[in-house]
């Protein structure tokens, strides 16, 4: 529904990242989230619903640091309460370009992924930005 403008994201391969975010509701806490995260506040933070939909789109960097050629997607779901509460009940898939399933779920794989975010539990478990 919603996509943030390109983000350089380290984490991701220091790729060109676009975030797109689904349903509307969650776009707005998405973007909420992002601007309470702008300001370097530590509360207020708001849990996304059941049923949210995150996917990033990525790019390598052409010579002049814009967009290059497509790379990996990455997906975030929020699952039922209790499916991996040690995760904040996320689920998490990374696919090629030509969205060829590279790895799906919270463990194994996808270990790296649940780590990673974990760091962001105040926010449920999502690094939202805007720019």
């Amino acid at each position: 529904d919603v996509a943030s403008g390109y983000v350089m994201s380290n984490s991701h391969g220091n790729r060109l990242v676009r975030t797109y975010i689904s349903p509307h509701q969650s776009a707005r806490i998405y973007d909420h989230n992002a601007e309470l995260s702008r300001l370097g506040k530590t509360e207020g933070y708001l849990r996304y619903p059941v049923g949210t939909r995150i996917a990033m789109q990525s790019w390598a960097r052409n010579d002049l640091g814009g967009a290059g050629k497509p790379e990996s997607i990455y997906f975030m779901r929020k699952e039922s309460p209790g499916s991996d509460p040690a995760g904040g009940d996320w689920t998490y898939a990374i696919t090629g370009e030509d969205l060829s399933l590279i790895g799906e779920g919270h463990d194994g794989k996808m270990a790296f992924c649940k780590e990673c975010h974990a760091r962001a539990e105040r926010r449920d478990y999502v690094y939202a930005t805007q720019r």
